[in-house]
């Protein structure tokens, strides 16, 4: 008799090993993902503020930012952290700040964003 049947399909080892990657990769979504967020929040409560930079000072451009944090339950920055400069006509809102989160046990991911908006004719 000649067995000419090949076997295919992966063997235990391949289904663990796969299933383990595939389980690093959804952690590390699942860590990365509320920091993100987060950024997307802070990202569009600077660019509703277009409208409010030309007339605001930086104290009511603040109270607006705290404000909007607050609605959005954005905890990593402050209002204070929000940088304002304004030069040659153009006023600039910007925030610089790095987030942590824990991966597994003392490994940590570091993510680091940055941020601003111009507006024209203030």
């Amino acid at each position: 008799m000649n067995s000419s049947n090949r076997q295919s399909g992966m063997t235990a080892i391949g289904i663990v090993l796969l299933l383990a990657v595939i389980g690093v990769f959804a952690l590390t979504v699942m860590r990365l993902m509320p920091v993100y967020l987060e950024y997307q929040s802070i990202s569009t409560i600077m660019n509703g503020l277009t409208a409010e930079l030309k007339t605001a000072t930086p104290t009511q451009l603040r109270s607006m930012i705290e404000k909007r944090m607050d609605v959005n339950n954005v905890t990593v920055v402050t209002p204070k952290d929000f940088k304002f400069s304004k030069k040659d006509g153009v006023m600039t809102v910007s925030i610089a700040y790095h987030a942590e989160t824990p991966f597994v046990s003392n490994v940590f991911f570091l993510v680091k964003f940055k941020k601003e908006v111009r507006v024209t004719g203030t």
